[in-house]
């Protein structure tokens, strides 16, 4: 994963991320940024990461909101 800043207009944009480069653990301790929690998670009032949703527990609260349609 990867971010790149546009200067010009002064806005982050993430590239896309792909399901296997994505390891919730390893942004556990740093700094918030925009992109770093792509399925959700929590961050302290320092802006430390402290909890971070892997993919697959995304897909599974995903897959048991659809199935109450």
């Amino acid at each position: 994963m990867s971010m790149k800043e546009n200067s010009r207009e002064g806005f982050f944009m993430c590239q896309t991320l792909n399901k296997d480069e994505y390891d919730h653990t390893a942004v556990i301790g740093k700094f918030y940024e925009r992109g770093l929690l792509p399925f959700g998670g929590g961050v302290d009032s320092h802006g430390i990461i402290v909890s971070a949703i892997s993919t697959e527990e995304h897909e599974e609260r995903m897959k048991r909101l659809r199935s109450i349609r």
